[in-house]
């Protein structure tokens, strides 16, 4: 090994470092949040029920599957649950360098543009969270890389053989993306359009057809799981589970570049909210302002040396950031909503710091570029700073002692219901939400009893929520007490004489 591929080594470790660091420094400081429950519940029993499990739920199996078979490997504390996250988030920076490597021209470019993705706030934060955002992220920028060699190679030599095994490697990628989440598909429609319209337009038909194959075996891989899903309701979107995803406007599609691909999760309170979402409109344009220039400046030529073709180098990155949004959002006003920023972000976070590599390259004087390279990631350590200063997950920690001194209700009820689920995991019993008919035949009995309402803060005991009639008709069957708010719930106790009788229509707090 010579000089300087020792010295390449040394720095990727030392940015693998650093990531793992970042990742794992106060891995377990937060409470798990009812998503994590929910992915710790759902790998915590055999396959055929965790198939089971999912297709009632709004996430396909994969994730869930290779979690249980971690913690089987590993252990279930915590940690065993987001060191699996952290791994992904650690294969995901590897796959974010190879596709920097591909698409910019500096040989440091591929080293600033990985320190980037380690010190990202955004990617911190999915990394320390016991969910499939990490996995879906890696293997989105794992497949545009794919993609990107097999148009590449197409470039260079039209040959299927050249471009056969990258096209076998997306497939692979592709299937998993679509058993990872369902929004990938969003990620692997944008890339199909850039691929199909770029090999139409040079006329390599063999891989338009190479294509087309890929994506009709991808679906039919999919289709099982579809089918299964079917079989517990009509679709795979769950109006239950998803109801609370609102319709995006113009501020959510473009807004991601001002919040979470730039400040990832932090807290941003007024006047900076409105100064970054003036910047985000500068991004926007200054991006377009990079393409049009690298579009002036050269013209593709099969063969030629990497400055040759720079405008399809900036042109997939770039649509790979839009195109997706676009597609979310458009899903969201046709169909249904799906589109929720901070999720959605992981997925376009790559090809933005692809794209913010290559803006600095743009830059002629080497000092300028490193210069602004040092204020862009100075700006990412103080927001992954800021965000791991403020704990955002909580836990019921409170509640689960405030459960077990005053004594078990005859019946609690929780608005929103799930809150039911996350308390069952921190008191270490299982608790339902009471649901109506329940409560009526309590009533019916005649014996006096104590309810708990338990109202998740900003809701009140009167809401314009689906569930107001319920609680109305809840606080008119006796005396309302409140007792306590803990971990963001209000706690009233409701008395229920013998022989009341309801008054359906009373509501007080």
């Amino acid at each position: 090994m010579n000089k300087e591929r020792q010295r390449r080594v040394a720095l990727l470790l030392v940015i693998v470092a650093m990531a793992l660091g970042l990742r794992l420094v106060g891995l377990t400081r937060e409470a798990f949040h009812i998503d994590e429950i929910y992915s710790s519940q759902f790998s915590d029993v055999k396959a055929e029920k965790i198939l089971r499990l999912n297709a009632k739920d709004v996430h396909p199996p994969l994730y869930t599957l290779l979690l249980a078979r971690w913690r089987g490997a590993f252990g279930s504390s915590r940690w065993d649950h987001r060191s699996y996250s952290v791994l992904w988030s650690i294969l995901g920076l590897g796959a974010l360098g190879l596709l920097a490597r591909d698409l910019t021209i500096g040989e440091a470019t591929p080293a600033l543009v990985m320190i980037f993705g380690a010190v990202h706030p955004l990617d911190v934060f999915y990394a320390q969270e016991a969910r499939m955002y990490p996995q879906l992220a890696a293997l989105a920028t794992f497949s545009s890389w794919l993609l990107w060699r097999w148009v590449s190679t197409e470039l260079q030599c039209g040959r299927p053989r050249r471009w056969l095994g990258w096209a076998a490697g997306y497939l692979v990628t592709a299937v998993a993306i679509l058993y990872t989440h369902y929004l990938g598909v969003t990620v692997l429609l944008a890339q199909g359009v850039f691929a199909l319209v770029y090999f139409v337009g040079m006329r390599r038909w063999g891989s338009v057809v190479g294509y087309l194959g890929c994506a009709t075996a991808s679906a039919a891989a999919f289709l099982p799981w579809l089918d299964y899903v079917r079989s517990f309701r009509g679709e795979l979107y769950s109006h239950q589970h998803l109801r609370w995803i609102q319709e995006p406007g113009l501020a959510d599609a473009v807004g991601i570049l001002s919040r979470e691909l730039v400040w990832g999760n932090a807290p941003l309170r007024a006047p900076w909210n409105l100064v970054f979402r003036v910047l985000s409109i500068g991004i926007v344009i200054g991006v377009a302002w990079l393409i049009v220039r690298y579009l002036a400046s050269s013209t593709p030529a099969p063969g030629g040396d990497r400055r040759e073709g720079r405008w399809l180098r900036v042109a997939y990155p770039a649509w790979l950031l839009f195109g997706p949004v676009i597609l979310a959002t458009a899903v969201s006003h046709l169909y249904h909503p799906v589109y929720y920023p901070p999720r959605f972000s992981t997925l376009v976070l790559a090809p933005f710091l692809v794209l913010t590599g290559q803006a600095l390259e743009t830059l002629d004087r080497s000092r300028s570029r490193w210069m602004a390279a040092a204020a862009v990631g100075l700006l990412m350590v103080s927001a992954t700073i800021v965000q791991t200063s403020v704990v955002s997950r909580r836990g019921m920690y409170e509640f689960a002692a405030l459960w077990k001194s005053g004594g078990q209700p005859a019946a609690a009820v929780f608005f929103p219901a799930f809150k039911a689920k996350e308390a069952s995991h921190y008191v270490g019993a299982k608790i339902r939400s009471a649901p109506k008919p329940r409560i009526e035949k309590m009533v019916e009995s005649g014996e006096p009893s104590v309810i708990w309402v338990c109202v998740h803060r900003g809701r009140g005991t009167r809401s314009q929520n689906t569930d107001d009639p319920y609680r109305s008709w809840l606080v008119g069957l006796g005396p309302v007490e409140k007792i306590a708010t803990v971990d963001n719930l209000d706690v009233f106790t409701v008395s229920v004489a013998a022989g009341k009788e309801p008054a359906p229509d009373v509501s007080r707090e």
